[in-house]
């Protein structure tokens, strides 16, 4: 495809690029949109509109993300810094998202607490980002209710799969305190009560053998329409 483009006269500028790094992004194929990169990165030495900016560089990690090839990744992040361009929070949240697409949480953790430690702050995307690499493997539930509840912290609203996560996650760490505070403040501005939300709840009453919690929570389902009978622990 790029020796196609070269022959039409289509490259000659970033956009062009940045198109072509997009297709080979959905394509996964790391090694070419790598490649890709690196051609910019040397034209631009002498073609300023050929050099690569802060898009070429989310696409190309990206890609490498999506291939599975965070070797790659890391190589890319590491020349930026090398070259003494600072990464954003949007390109650290990229690599995040790449360990947690390779399930590779120890790493998707390292670069979190490197982004922080460098002074970033995280937005919405980055933090659902962390989220989800976190619920990737079975070691970062207890991580993820962390990130969720720094998330809220920061004024950024749930989404009701992050907010019943968070349920269960407390649940099956045995922290019934939190699950019942969080459940009792459902009624204000936030998630719907589904029923993935009575049933983390039931599952962590049923843990601790709370009785009175797990009475409260019917009597919500009850209110709001929905049968008890349907609702099994999680």
């Amino acid at each position: 495809l790029l020796s196609m483009m070269d022959r039409m006269g289509l490259i000659g500028s970033r956009r062009s690029m940045n198109a072509l790094l997009k297709v080979l992004c959905r394509a996964g194929a790391a090694e070419q949109a790598v490649e890709l990169y690196q051609s910019m990165v040397t034209k631009g030495v002498e073609e300023e509109t050929m050099a690569p900016d802060f898009e070429t560089y989310e696409l190309a990690l990206l890609a490498c993300g999506n291939g599975k090839r965070m070797d790659l990744a890391v190589g890319v992040f590491r020349e930026l810094e090398q070259r003494n361009i600072q990464p954003t929070v949007a390109l650290y949240s990229t690599l995040v998202m790449g360990f947690g697409n390779s399930r590779d949480f120890e790493s998707a953790l390292g670069v979190w607490k490197e982004m922080k430690e460098k002074g970033l702050r995280a937005n919405r995307t980055a933090y659902r980002r962390m989220v989800d690499a976190c619920l990737k493997h079975p070691q970062g539930i207890a991580h993820a209710c962390t990130t969720l509840e720094e998330m809220t912290a920061m004024g950024f609203s749930m989404d009701n799969e992050y907010y019943d996560t968070l349920l269960k996650g407390y649940g099956r760490a045995r922290e019934l305190e939190k699950v019942v505070a969080r459940f009792r403040n459902i009624n204000r501005p936030g998630p719907e009560v589904g029923e993935v939300t009575f049933g983390a709840v039931l599952s962590a009453c049923n843990n601790e053998e709370s009785l009175p919690t797990a009475d409260e929570a019917i009597d919500r389902m009850v209110s709001s329409g929905k049968s008890p009978r349907s609702f099994a622990p999680i």
